[in-house]
């Protein structure tokens, strides 16, 4: 079976871990909803990228 993601999986957990850590503080600490809404941007925007970026093949000279 081939591998789709590649290196960029990586970043799924990532996201993920972003995501929980922005939970856990939330709870803890009083945050302003700008800063939770950017953390919790980041990580959705870290899953996101796994998928969309592709390894960029050189171009052949011929």
């Amino acid at each position: 079976m081939k591998q789709k993601f590649g290196r960029s999986f990586v970043l799924i957990p990532i996201g993920l871990f972003f995501i929980a850590l922005t939970f856990i503080l939330s709870r803890k600490i009083a945050m302003p909803d700008a800063i939770r809404g950017f953390s919790m941007g980041v990580g959705l925007g870290l899953m996101i990228l796994a998928f969309v970026v592709r390894k960029i093949k050189p171009a052949s000279h011929q």
